[in-house]
């Protein structure tokens, strides 16, 4: 079956925020300048007792994608967090 998928699996790190999106736009921001081989999202949605948001970063290259996950821990370690998952 790998045969069939050419190249470098995707490594995907996720971890929801109990925040709004405009409280974290910065940072977001901030991250893809940093990170250019990584991917960025941020999903919002909003709960009966807040907002809560889904930051989510995908790549192929393992290092960067570490790198990443460290500064944007770091950026947003005074944010309520949720669950995590990596995978």
């Amino acid at each position: 079956m790998a045969g069939r998928f050419p190249g470098r699996p995707i490594g995907t790190w996720r971890r929801s925020y109990r925040t709004g999106e405009g409280q974290i736009v910065a940072v977001l921001e901030e991250a893809t300048r940093r990170h250019p081989a990584v991917t960025i999202g941020s999903y919002p949605r909003f709960l009966a007792d807040g907002p809560e948001v889904d930051v989510v970063l995908k790549s192929s290259d393992e290092e960067a994608l570490a790198e990443a996950i460290a500064w944007i821990e770091g950026a947003l370690a005074s944010v309520s967090t949720g669950r995590s998952a990596s995978g």
